[in-house]
């Protein structure tokens, strides 16, 4: 089986068990995280240092992680299959929805948004995407 390479948007508690999960299943899922995006840049680097740890002790032939400056740039990347927003909710829409139009995989974190709008918006991108 080939793995899903995953982009993570959003490095905080849930990005970061996200994460630190698919390093210990990876032998099973084949899920690597290849970057991660997050405002706090020390925490992006942080994370991306320990995770590419995780995945280099759980077995990933390749376990280099990046962290991203820009979440557009990341959703964009050639190399990430899988784009998963765990950013707090009232800024999923801003990521989710480029993401949708590109044909990738796209996961949001729950909730899918705060306001009925964002929610609407992004289920509409999904529909159109496929």
């Amino acid at each position: 089986m080939n793995e899903l390479r995953v982009g993570i948007i959003g490095v905080g508690s849930r990005g970061r068990t996200l994460a630190r999960n698919m390093a210990e299943q990876y032998a099973k899922a084949k899920l690597r995280v290849v970057a991660v995006h997050d405002l706090n840049e020390h925490t992006m680097s942080t994370i991306a240092e320990t995770v590419a740890g995780q995945f280099a002790e759980n077995g990933a032939p390749e376990s280099g992680v990046r962290s991203c400056a820009d979440g557009q740039r990341l959703i964009q990347a050639d190399d990430i299959d899988l784009v998963m927003v765990t950013t707090t909710s009232d800024g999923h829409a801003e990521y989710v929805l480029p993401a949708l139009r590109t044909s990738k995989h796209v996961y949001c974190d729950k909730p899918l948004a705060h306001t009925v709008e964002d929610c609407v918006r992004m289920v509409e991108g999904a529909d159109a995407a496929g």
